[in-house]
């Protein structure tokens, strides 16, 4: 028996479908491929992961490469809006776009790797080791051709030899540049997201251009006259020194070209950080010298310069590209100094501390909520904002009138006061932490919606024996978040008033109304012709008379945390007020991973309970969440005469259920009732797909769209009563 299983080969084709698995584990596709090339290259195009042949039989390290070449694809570097930042970068810099590019390379390397170390620890410890087994060629190569940028790349990692200042021969980086670049480096640890990328890269492209050189390539195909990369020798051409130069010497031969780099090597110092002058060159110059290699044929180094645009056409961009571009056109003409990043980061530090104490229990929840307007400034400033935009559309409210006349003549009074420059400053840095946080809320949001890939059967018919849940909110293990009730009826009365307005046509006692534009002409008639159409009550109309029933359904998943649970937290509170002695109203909040948990906040034939409201927020346990599952049994009590109303973001995440699956659910259920959508921050594509045309979509981000979306969607739910 002995050496029995040497006879065998590994089975290549295995290892292959397991690596395939974890690319479509990492990156959410499904159709992803993996090809190993006759290359030193490691990289990836979007729907191809491409590895040289070399690792073909290393499962060890083609995993970790799988692993971060997957996360680029899964993690949004292909949302990055990687042409228009390239180009934002390079214009605003005056830097060659491929100098842009392997900036912003290396800065999505470093987040990328970061999201698996914690995610994937085993995978990323990996390509860890393979760094660390060809570190010494790397910090020669490095010295020798001052790649600062591979530096900075092992300095953001953690790597012990890579973390003091670098050290130049013709200019010393400041000290402020490099405690600039360990803040961006905190930074960037503490919000792996591709808007801080997009942040960072612009930083980094203020700070480098410093240090760079810009070099002409020359090609030489007769004598020698230095090494590959001659940056330090005496050559001359024409009145221009050799430094200004990359000689591209054609006719070299590996043995010349070895012994030339054992004499260099010779000189190189021993500590890591000290390397020759960082150069870059034109983008014309870089298209002839692609050939030039700083690693020898079969050392191969995962830190390639990638280009994270796909060519694939997509139906529509995913809110992560698009608080990309926003970032990008928020940095185009305005800069961020060392201060304004330490703020960004001491905000974020606080954000993260916040999150921390918002877990408390619920039995906890009450005694705690008054130290709440102390401890969450942040969010105050934003309910403060709510109620000025309130204010802006009401219609109805002459003192509001007067406040705003009263602060227009103070704007123009003020209008050239030296403070207006800080104030700028100050919303420039709010938008910033803004978009930072959006793309936080929208990364945690695209990890759920992995994880649901992850443990999603190929086999899309095979049916699951799932259950529904039913809880109280009191005895539930809630996350309640900041805002009160108390506050929100406080801040939105005008909002309460005109959502109230329009429902109470639903109330009508009258078995006829005369104030129709249409119907059956009545005496009226003959007055309204002598009144030259004054007088309007001339047609009738026999009214439907129902007793309004309406359940409201709340999704509370995952994906709804930050601006878009308190969105939903407001029109919850506003339609439930608006509806008091109009209409019986129930209220249940969903989600779900393997099984649906329904949890009922108010019942058809209760009070309101503002204390109940307060407990609102997300599941401290449950993540995801099943929308179809949720509503088919709440459908299944009612008796056919009901609306429901779904407030949620979109697209279902739970544990093998997708939207096939809420589609179908849903589809069903809308054979019997009728199912309206308030949607937040939602895609059009689902939402079609979910509830037809019966759907508004409103900004979570932008209050005065969400009022409007609210006073919209409450006249369609009325007129789809009456028809």
């Amino acid at each position: 028996m002995e050496g029995i299983f040497n006879i065998y080969e590994p089975d290549f084709y295995t290892d292959l479908n397991a690596l395939t698995n974890l690319a479509k584990r990492i990156s959410g596709r499904r159709k992803i491929k993996i090809q190993y090339t006759q290359t030193r290259l490691i990289y990836t195009n979007g729907p191809y992961i491409y590895l040289p042949t070399k690792f073909k039989k290393n499962l060890i390290y083609s995993q970790g490469f799988i692993a971060h070449e997957s996360g680029h694809i899964g993690y949004g570097s292909f949302e990055l809006s990687f042409i228009n930042l390239s180009k934002s970068l390079s214009k605003k810099y005056a830097l060659p776009q491929n100098l842009v590019k392997k900036i912003v390379n290396v800065v999505e390397d470093v987040r990328i790797d970061m999201i698996n170390k914690a995610r994937f620890p085993g995978f990323y410890n990996y390509l860890r080791k393979y760094t660390l087994e060809i570190l010494p060629e790397i910090k020669k190569k490095m010295q020798l051709y001052g790649d600062i940028l591979l530096y900075i790349n092992l300095f953001m990692e953690d790597y012990p030899d890579f973390q003091l200042k670098p050290v130049f021969p013709a200019k010393e980086m400041e000290k402020e540049d490099w405690e600039t670049i360990k803040t961006m480096k905190k930074l960037l640890l503490k919000s792996l997201t591709p808007s801080t990328s997009i942040i960072i890269s612009d930083q980094l492209c203020k700070i480098l251009r410093k240090y760079f050189k810009r070099k002409k390539v020359v090609v030489k195909r007769t004598q020698r006259s230095g090494s590959h990369y001659s940056s330090n020798r005496s050559t001359k051409h024409g009145n221009r020194r050799s430094s200004d130069y990359v000689i591209l010497d054609e006719d070299a031969t590996p043995e010349i070209k070895k012994k030339e780099m054992e004499e260099i090597e010779l000189s190189l110092p021993k500590e890591a950080n000290k390397m020759a002058d960082p150069f870059y060159i034109e983008d014309v110059d870089f298209e002839r010298a692609k050939p030039i290699s700083i690693f020898e044929d079969g050392e191969e180094f995962i830190s390639q310069m990638e280009n994270f645009s796909s060519e694939e056409e997509k139906k529509e961009q995913s809110n992560i590209e698009k608080s990309s571009k926003d970032t990008i056109k928020a940095l185009e003409k305005n800069d961020l100094s060392h201060d304004d990043l330490k703020e960004l980061l001491e905000n974020l530090e606080n954000l993260e501390e916040e999150n921390q104490n918002r877990k408390v229990k619920c039995k906890d929840f009450e005694s705690s909520l008054s130290d709440f307007d102390m401890e969450y400034s942040f969010n105050d400033e934003l309910e403060s904002k709510e109620i000025h935009i309130d204010e802006i559309e009401s219609e109805y409210s002459n003192d509001f009138k007067q406040k705003k006349d009263e602060e227009e003549i103070i704007c123009i009074i003020d209008g050239d006061d030296d403070s207006d420059k800080d104030s700028l400053s100050k919303s420039f840095l709010d938008n910033i932490l803004d978009l930072i946080e959006d793309s936080n809320d929208e990364m945690k949001e695209r990890f759920i919606r992995l994880e649901a890939l992850e443990n999603q059967k190929m086999s899309s018919d095979k049916k699951y024996n799932r259950e529904v849940i039913e809880t109280n909110i009191k005895d539930d293990q809630m996350n309640p978040i900041n805002i009160t009730s108390k506050e929100i009826l406080e801040a939105h009365q005008n909002l309460i008033y005109r959502v109230k307005l329009i429902f109470s046509t639903l109330h009508n006692q009258k078995e006829y109304d005369t104030h129709q534009n249409i119907g059956r002409l009545n005496k009226g008639f003959i007055k309204a012709i002598t009144s030259n159409y004054t007088y309007k009550k001339c047609f009738t109309r026999k009214l439907n008379q129902k007793t309004l029933k309406i359940l409201l359904m709340v999704d509370i998943s995952g994906s709804m945390k930050g601006k878009k649970l308190e969105a939903a937290k407001i029109a919850m509170i506003l339609l439930c007020e608006a509806l008091q002695g109009i209409a019986l109203l129930r209220i249940v909040l969903f989600a779900g991973d393997f099984d649906a948990r329904n949890i009922l906040v108010k019942d058809f034939n209760e009070n309101a309970d503002l204390n109940k409201f307060d407990l609102f927020g997300c599941h401290q346990n449950i993540n995801s969440n099943l929308d179809g599952i949720s509503l088919k049994h709440e459908a299944s009590k009612l008796d056919g005469n009901e609306i429901i109303i779904v407030i949620s973001d979109g697209q279902p995440a739970g544990r093998s259920y997708g939207l096939k699956d809420a589609e179908d659910e849903i589809q069903e259920v809308r054979k019997r009732f009728n199912v309206f959508a308030f949607s937040i921050d939602a895609k059009g594509e689902y939402l079609d797909k979910l509830y037809g045309k019966y759907w508004i979509l409103a900004n979570s981000s932008q209050k005065t769209d969400l009022g409007e979306k609210l006073v919209q969607f409450s006249r369609i739910v009325v007129k789809e009563f009456f028809n």
